[in-house]
């Protein structure tokens, strides 16, 4: 009888060192593990794509033949039909009426979450910073509060003006008084804390997964040995 752990934990450990083997340089394990990774990524992807997606809201409204999902998935393959027209020279230009279509909706979409999700949790975060029931405390000042409310200001104004400062290299001849240069500095301060914040959490998950696959490996190991 075949033992699928023991199957899948000999591919885990063989998948494993082929990848550590970077280490070493690029070779052609690495590669081999990369291509691995990336098709049997894009084959999930694919049918993951086909079983949420076509079959329930495309190909099955089609088969039943009535309602509005039967109108609203005739809408869809005509839009199909127009990108597979990128494939012929003389038609190809029917092709971007469903781009446009596809990008303006994307653009849509993303400006509202990022305005909803994004920029207006910040600003009611920052106005309630100033909120007199957060810097006062029985009548008397928070200062600890009132510190960190004028950090966030100064950190939002100063990258908005380093920003403005750099959006183009030379613009018309405009200048900016040195209270701007200094804030666009201090700026430059915020950004540079923000990214290495972000750095930081990038290279403390890598840090954990790399642990968790030494720990994974050990275990499998002490596993085989008996122990």
């Amino acid at each position: 009888m075949i033992n699928l752990d023991l199957i899948g934990g000999i591919l885990g450990l063989i998948l494993t060192v082929m990848v550590f083997s970077y280490l070493a340089g690029d070779n052609f394990f690495f590669r081999v593990a990369l291509t691995l990774l990336i098709g049997v990524g894009a084959g999930y992807t694919a049918a993951l794509l086909v079983q949420k997606v076509l079959l329930p809201h495309l190909i099955q409204p089609l088969l039943n033949g009535k309602g509005p999902s039967f109108y609203l998935s005739l809408f869809s393959c005509f839009f199909i039909l127009l990108l597979l027209s990128s494939f012929f020279g003389n038609v190809r230009h029917l092709a971007r009426i469903p781009l446009a279509l596809m990008m303006g909706t994307l653009a849509a979409v993303s400006l509202y979450g990022l305005a909803r999700g994004t920029l207006a949790p910040q600003i009611l975060a920052l106005v309630n910073r100033f909120s007199p029931v957060v810097l006062y405390q029985e009548n008397q000042p928070e200062w600890l509060a009132i510190v960190k409310a004028a950090a966030m200001l100064l950190g939002v104004i100063s990258v908005l003006l380093y920003f403005d400062r750099h959006r183009l290299p030379q613009q018309g001849g405009k200048s900016y008084s040195s209270l701007s240069e200094g804030l666009s500095e201090v700026g430059q301060v915020f950004i540079g804390i923000s990214f290495g914040a972000i750095f930081a959490g990038v290279f403390a998950t890598a840090l954990i997964a790399l642990l968790g696959r030494i720990g994974w490996v050990q275990t499998l190991m002490m596993g085989w040995l008996g122990y």
